[in-house]
């Protein structure tokens, strides 16, 4: 049975820009009955639902969220069997998918009745016709939640999350090492992290100056007496080897005319900025998605978004 029409109808108030996209689109692969009579589908060698019982799957992806206190955003339409599993395990909560692939929305419409889930006022699909667009409405729903929004992934959709949305893919896994931060460092780091979405999902990663690191020398220079001592070497030194300097010792490097190659910057509170309170230097900026915002906002050249390696808070961004 199709379910598209139906689907389309609820689903024209909530989120009535995703008709003429799903309009437009071919028919999605065809749907495989699970030993448990429901369906899933193949998207890509990706099996979106169990082959056993989706609907069981979904309870325990929904119990695992139990202990939510605020609303739940989830990357992930899925077939929308854990999302309606979150609405019924918990009463009291507002639920929110993010869903970049169009193809698997398409696939969700056509073979589940998913009508009451679209109709529900504590459901709200948030997608786009690209990723400007998504990262829209995802930064809305992230600010508008106060800081009390649980972040979740539905494994099986992110990894069809489609080419081009890096940024997307950079802010959930920037808010998925967040939830780390509560329990070790109190909300400074939280709080930084949220306001640096914008400059997480725009910047490259640190590994973009490895090619003119490699095979040269390289100097980290940090605010101290050694510094003061060491000036006039630098200098001489300034076109032989890579000068990366610490944000404490930016000035003092600008105020001696050595260019630096790239500065670092790690200190979440505030007081980090006071380094930058002339014209940062003209090099890359490589902050940390915790470092505090005021020194991201300052800096106007390029910046690299950097993780510390091995580290538990940012495990699940090594990667990136």
């Amino acid at each position: 049975m199709d379910f598209f029409e139906k689907n389309r109808q609820s689903i024209k108030k909530t989120a009535p820009h995703l008709i003429e996209i799903l309009d437009s689109l071919p028919p999605p692969p065809r749907a495989i009955k699970t030993e448990s009579g429901d369906v899933t589908v193949q998207l890509g060698g990706v099996s979106i639902a169990s082959s056993v019982n989706p609907a069981a799957e979904g309870r325990k992806f929904a119990m695992a969220q139990s202990g939510a206190s605020g609303g739940i955003l989830v990357y992930g339409l899925g077939l929308g069997y854990h999302l309606e599993s979150l609405l019924e395990l918990l009463p009291d909560i507002a639920v929110t998918a993010v869903e970049a692939n169009m193809e698997l929305i398409s696939a969700a419409m056509h073979y589940r009745d998913l009508s009451a889930l679209f109709s529900n006022d504590r459901f709200s699909l948030v997608t786009g016709r690209n990723e400007t667009e998504l990262a829209a409405g995802f930064s809305r729903k992230v600010g508008a939640s106060g800081g009390d929004l649980k972040i979740v992934i539905h494994p099986p959709s992110y990894r069809c999350l489609p080419s081009g949305y890096d940024g997307i893919r950079k802010s959930f896994e920037t808010l998925l090492s967040e939830r780390r931060f509560k329990s070790r460092f109190g909300g400074q780091e939280e709080k930084n992290i949220r306001k640096n979405l914008h400059a997480v999902s725009r910047s490259a990663g640190v590994s973009a100056v490895y090619a003119r690191m490699r095979g040269r020398p390289a100097v980290l220079a940090g605010a101290g007496p050694s510094l003061d001592r060491n000036l006039p070497l630098l200098d001489w030194l300034q076109d032989k080897v890579f000068i990366l300097a610490a944000d404490t010792a930016s000035a003092a490097l600008s105020s001696a005319g050595i260019a630096c190659h790239a500065t670092v910057s790690v200190d979440p509170q505030p007081s980090s900025a006071e380094h930058y309170m002339e014209e940062p230097p003209p090099a890359p900026l490589i902050f940390f998605p915790t470092t505090h915002p005021s020194v991201v906002e300052l800096h106007k050249h390029r910046r690299l978004l950097a993780v510390k390696k091995s580290h538990s808070i940012f495990k699940r961004a090594e990667e990136l």
